[in-house]
């Protein structure tokens, strides 16, 4: 199976970028576009303390 997924709590100062950045390698943007699609993101902004699914 696929097992669980992969949560990420946001924690204060985080950023679309700097989750992307540290968790996938490679072009950042590609994460982002994914991270967006995968949580039904409305844009880029994130707040501490929201759980994000790792792509």
């Amino acid at each position: 199976g696929a097992g669980h997924p992969q949560l990420y709590t946001v924690k204060r100062y985080d950023t679309l970028w700097s989750i992307a950045s540290s968790h996938y390698s490679g072009d950042p943007r590609a994460a982002i576009y994914r991270l967006e699609e995968r949580n039904a993101l409305a844009g880029t902004v994130v707040q501490p303390g929201q759980k994000l699914v790792l792509p």
